[in-house]
Formats: structure tokens, C-alpha cells, sequence
């Protein structure tokens, strides 16, 4: 069972749970961006449903000070935040910070992936004890594709990028879950403007898109996909 999360602001991208001292309840965590100035944005929930805003103060000191599409992962005692550093102009640099509460937030050094013109909406993958980062990226004039590089969180060093394959020649905001084996795949389709799902049996595919348009009727105008694990179901 999949369940739809509507996005309070234009673009959720990363939407996590932890589990509370009473394990029969969750306490979600949501952190997304002001789409008026660009700021970095965080919620918390009990239900999934129903957020109050956190009082969160970080502005980088690195490019323009923009702040979107952040996305987060809890790892050795902290939680470290990706984000695309530009507006809507060029650039081709990923800001991050590490924080243990959000109270106070830590800026690393911005991470240049390739030669690109726009690189948006990075987004954290898992597994195991290796971190990825996935992005999506085009030169000027181009359309976006989305690509997978490994990244060293003591070195602050990322690898090799491999292109992800099997995807519409224009998409942005693209996650990875592995489910029962399988890596499933949602993406925006800038083109299309719905949230499509393409599914392989390795992370690095080739994807063959298994959902397509208004598969699941949710229309379009739609962005930001991000699965969240329930014990009887998936909420989206």
C-alpha cells in the first residue's frame, strides 16, 4: 500500500522516521526549502500527515546562499543534508552540512561534479556501509539526466559518476529504495510533469520504467518523490 504525502512547500525531497522511546510510534522528519528566498526548511510529525514547523537557522557561506532540494541520511550520530547550491541559474557544485540536533548545523565544502551547467535536487542512496549520491544534471540547453557517484563521508570525497540508464531523456529529483531485492526508481519527468517509477535488479541499472504518466492517478504538476517504509505499507 503506498500513501501520497502532499508536499507543504513546492519540492519534498526527503521525508525520514525514527523510531521513539515508545516503539509504538513514529516521529517523522521532514526538511525541505522556501521556494520565495531559497532557505532551508525542516518539519517534524507524530502521524505522517499532520507537520509543525522546527525552528532552523542555516544559511551557507559558500555560493549564493541558496539552500533547495535537501535531502538527509542519519549516519554515525548525525545527520548530514545535500542540497543544490543555485537558484535557477548555472552551477555545478552540491552544498552539504552534518548536524546532531539541528540546532547547530556544520557547512562542508561544496562538491564539484563534473563540467555542468545545472546540477539539481542531489539526493542521498544507502546501503550497507557505502553512501551514494545521486544527482541529475545537463549542460545549457540540454535535458537533465540523473547519475550515481559513491561518497566517502570521512574523506568528503566522491568517486567515479555513472550515468543511470533505462530512464526518459528528462528527468529530475530521482530516488532509490530497495525493496525485496529490487531497486525502485522515482523521478520527475520534466517533461511530462508527472512522477514516473522505473524498477532493475541492480542499483546502477539499467531502469526499465514500470510506471509511467498517470500511473498511479495522481495527475501531474508533481515533484519530489520520496518512499517512506511503514509496517503495513509505503507512504509517498
Amino acid at each position: 500500500m503506498i500513501y501520497l504525502i502532499s508536499s507543504i512547500v513546492a519540492c519534498l525531497l526527503c521525508v525520514g522516521y525514527i523510531w521513539k522511546k515508545d516503539m509504538r510510534q513514529y516521529n517523522y522528519q521532514m526538511v525541505s526549502f522556501n521556494t520565495d528566498d531559497m532557505k532551508f526548511l525542516m518539519f517534524d510529525s507524530v502521524n505522517g500527515v499532520d507537520f509543525l514547523q522546527r525552528k532552523v537557522e542555516y544559511i551557507p557561506k559558500q555560493g549564493n546562499g541558496t539552500v533547495r532540494d535537501p535531502s538527509c541520511i542519519w549516519r554515525d550520530g548525525k545527520y548530514y543534508v545535500v542540497y543544490t547550491t543555485i537558484a535557477w541559474d548555472t552551477g555545478n557544485q552540491i552544498g552539504m552540512f552534518t548536524t546532531r540536533d539541528f540546532s547547530e548545523c556544520k557547512e562542508r565544502e561544496m562538491i564539484k561534479v563534473g563540467e555542468y551547467n545545472k546540477v539539481w535536487a542531489p539526493t542521498f542512496y544507502q546501503e550497507a556501509n557505502q553512501v551514494y549520491i545521486i544527482y541529475n544534471a545537463a549542460y545549457e540547453d540540454e535535458k537533465f539526466s540523473s547519475y550515481i557517484v559513491p561518497y566517502n563521508i570521512e574523506k568528503h570525497a566522491i568517486g567515479e559518476a555513472i550515468k543511470i540508464e533505462g530512464l526518459p531523456d528528462n528527468v529530475i529529483d530521482t530516488e532509490i529504495y530497495k525493496v525485496e531485492g529490487k531497486y525502485y526508481l522515482f523521478y520527475k519527468n520534466e517533461d511530462t510533469k508527472y512522477v514516473e517509477m522505473a524498477m532493475s535488479n541492480q542499483l546502477n541499472g539499467p531502469y526499465q520504467v514500470v510506471g509511467e504518466d498517470d500511473w498511479a492517478s495522481w495527475g501531474n504538476t508533481l515533484e519530489g518523490p520520496c518512499l517512506v517504509s511503514l509496517p503495513k505499507g509505503y507512504r509517498l
